[in-house]
């Protein structure tokens, strides 16, 4: 299936309700925040090597990850790198906003081996489908999707 293609076309749906977001919208979110993360989780290294306890440490650096993806999507429906990319994740069987559950699943799948090889050639990737999620532009959800 083409980025920005309907998503009716692989659903039910009596009409358009948005748009996948396009692979490069995609590869934009990931790295974005990838920058975002590792920007804090250097500024708390600094602040927690000070009073160095390495298990302390990676217990921060874990949530810290965790806590990003899932806060911001199951808040906003979108990280930072969403909000400048104009995408935004949402359940896939309505195109409504996703709960805490997906959002934390999405975030759990993240860290399975190869994940984010498993867009190539698919518009979802395993943390969409296995918490039935999908990301699309933000611009293209109708009204009568939210």
């Amino acid at each position: 299936m083409e980025p920005g293609r309907a998503i009716d076309d692989i659903q039910h749906y009596d009409e358009p309700n948005a748009d996948f977001a396009s692979g490069w919208q995609r590869f934009g979110n990931y790295f974005i925040d990838a920058l975002v993360i590792r920007f804090a989780q250097t500024l708390l290294a600094m602040y927690l090597f000070s009073s160095f306890d390495p298990f302390f440490a990676i217990t921060m650096f874990l949530i810290s990850y965790f806590a990003y993806y899932t806060i911001l999507e199951s808040t906003f429906g979108k990280t930072i790198g969403k909000w400048i990319t104009n995408t935004e994740v949402r359940n896939f069987e309505d195109i409504g906003k996703i709960t805490v559950q997906q959002a934390l699943l999405r975030s759990l799948i993240r860290v399975v081996p190869f994940e984010p090889l498993s867009f190539f050639g698919s518009e979802r990737g395993w943390h969409d489908k296995w918490s039935n999620t999908v990301v699309v532009r933000s611009n293209s959800i109708t009204a009568s999707a939210i």
